[in-house]
């Protein structure tokens, strides 16, 4: 079954640590004023009073850190995080509804208190090919520093800050070491070949116990691109294969696999084109018996096939073909 692209690879890479390591590669000066090695995720899924639910993709509780709070013992900034794959002109009307749906269902858990109100900071992370288109309108962030506010002025009135993330995100200066970089650094993959060649290289480099999880989501991403590739029935091998190999023994492993891949693939167009063909000369209910048959038969290259179809006048005389070549099995 052919696998239509989805963000759910977005949704797994791009754990906290990792949203962490793009607030720090995209807006370092914000990153700054927050202690990214404490963000937690939040519930993602909110239910209001009158029972209606939504769901959102990723939210994240960061605390500010004391420099930049307005005299209060703690303040967080949630953080919340939309993916996409394509420009959405409801875009701008969804962060503000979910960003209003989220908060009252925090208040109602619990999560934050009925008098509290949180800074904000909303990003559209476009895991996509073509870029996000640029929007306007909304009130700005508010319950900021007025440092931290004036580091976040560029970007208002938008409800939301844009991230590129797809193969034509512009990371040359983000760090090399930085969990987010890697996440482009796959999605800027042109073929199988160097999608293998760097989630490899990706994997040894953040090859440390920590970071297990984040080796995990790197898989499912690198999967999605495949999805991206125009590779759809394209799986590669599983995290516990490649878990403790070294980096020129995943190369040939993944090499492997993008080998059989290709077989896969010819031996699939080859299957379609003579179902195609048997369908024209001897009809639709004919061509499933015969190939059926086919599938039993041994040695039948696609061009000895193809001739049989073109010269047997009836698909019986096609079967008894096969049949006086001894080439098929019998039952």
């Amino acid at each position: 079954m052919v696998r239509a692209r989805t963000d759910e690879g977005a949704k797994l890479v791009f754990m906290a640590a990792v949203v962490g390591d793009l607030l720090r590669a995209v807006l370092p000066e914000v990153a700054a004023a927050l202690d990214l090695d404490a963000i937690k995720p939040l519930p993602t899924e909110y239910i209001s009073y009158d029972r209606s639910k939504r769901v959102g993709d990723a939210v994240f509780r960061v605390p500010v850190r004391p420099a930049h709070r307005r005299g209060v013992d703690r303040l967080d900034l949630i953080l919340m995080a939309e993916f996409q794959n394509r420009w959405d002109s409801d875009m701008l009307a969804r962060v503000v509804e979910y960003r209003d749906w989220m908060l009252e269902h925090y208040r109602h858990q619990g999560v934050i208190g009925s008098g509290e109100h949180p800074p904000v900071l909303a990003l559209v992370v476009n895991t996509g090919d073509a870029p996000w288109r640029g929007e306007t309108g909304m009130e700005p962030l508010s319950g900021l520093s007025e440092p931290l506010a004036a580091l976040l002025a560029p970007y208002q009135p938008q409800a939301y800050i844009a991230v590129e993330t797809g193969s034509k995100a512009r990371v040359s200066a983000w760090p090399e070491h930085n969990r987010a970089s890697a996440v482009v650094r796959l999605a800027k993959c042109a073929t199988p070949e160097a999608l293998r060649g760097h989630l490899a290289a990706e994997w040894m480099r953040f090859g440390d116990a920590a970071d297990a999880q984040f080796r995990r989501g790197l898989l499912a991403w690198a999967e999605e691109r495949l999805l991206g590739l125009g590779e759809s029935d394209l799986t590669l091998p599983l995290f516990e294969e490649l878990e403790g190999q070294k980096e020129k023994q995943m190369s040939y492993l993944l090499e492997d696999r993008v080998a059989e891949w290709k077989a896969e693939w010819a031996a699939e167009g080859q299957r379609l084109l003579l179902k195609q063909l048997l369908e024209t000369r001897f009809g639709a209910e004919s061509a499933a018996q015969l190939m059926e048959a086919l599938s039993g038969a041994e040695g039948v290259t696609l061009s000895e096939a193809a001739d049989l179809i073109v010269t047997c006048e009836s698909a019986e005389e096609f079967s008894a073909s096969l049949n006086g070549k001894g080439r098929l099995r019998q039952p």
